[in-house]
């Protein structure tokens, strides 16, 4: 009912990471430059941090939006997009497996590493590259991070053949092998120092990107009503980990 009264096509504050409703305040236009330029530049590893619920997973989904439009010369790039890396090494191997889409019928180790290895190798002749995402990457085990390091180690006398980024919480994600000059790190997603900020604009912002055409009125009370329910909500999650 509201929709049609508001002049909406759908809703537009749904928990979905939906790349339309990012916010590009200033730390997030940072860190999805940062996200990007990494990718094309071919540089191996780059790190997102920020607290809960700050739109992370949502920047990732971005990234990933830009470096697709942005393909003009349509070189091949292939993605894995892993959500929960609660996982063990094999695990871990079978998902990228699934998630890049090679073709290994094989459930030894060598071979899936072997196989992985010819797929980027095969995008990076024809112009492309392989991304690896790992979302809630602070849940990794230093065993799995360790496998992403020996994995990416695969790269040509020019530049890497596989991409990392490696997204967790703020102050929860820790680098834990000796490569960090080969890790970007964007300044952390701000959180509750700019909490005004980033409640208001999104509220304001969203309904035109679904199509509302006038300004919506945003009382300060409401706001305030929100703001100080999300920080109970942060709160309350925090203490439940």
């Amino acid at each position: 009912m509201y929709l049609k009264y508001y002049q909406l096509r759908e809703e537009p504050f749904s928990l979905t990471p939906d790349p339309r409703f990012l916010h590009l305040a200033q730390s997030y236009r940072v860190a999805l430059e940062t996200v990007v330029q990494s990718i094309i530049r071919r540089k191996g590893f780059v790190v997102v941090n920020g607290p809960i619920g700050t739109g992370k997973t949502t920047l990732l989904h971005a990234a990933m939006q830009i470096l697709s439009r942005s393909n003009t010369n349509n070189a091949p790039l292939a993605s894995a997009f892993v959500l929960n890396p609660v996982l063990s090494r094999e695990e871990f191997l079978e998902t990228l497996i699934t998630e890049f889409e090679v073709n290994c019928r094989s459930t030894s180790k060598p071979a899936r590493l072997t196989a992985l290895y010819n797929m980027f190798l095969e995008k990076q002749k024809h112009g492309g590259t392989s991304i690896l995402i790992v979302d809630e990457a602070h849940l990794m085990t230093i065993e799995l991070l360790e496998e992403i390091r020996l994995l990416s180690n695969a790269d040509t006398y020019r530049e890497k053949l596989l991409q990392v980024v490696l997204c967790g919480h703020d102050g929860a994600l820790v680098i834990g092998f000796n490569t960090k000059q080969r890790v970007i790190q964007p300044d952390a997603i701000e959180g509750s120092a700019t909490q005004l900020q980033l409640t208001v604009e999104p509220v304001e912002e969203r309904p035109k990107a679904v199509g509302r055409e006038a300004d919506l009125e945003v009382v300060e009370s409401a706001l305030d009503l929100l703001i100080e329910a999300m920080k109970r909500k942060r709160t309350s999650t925090w203490s439940n980990e």
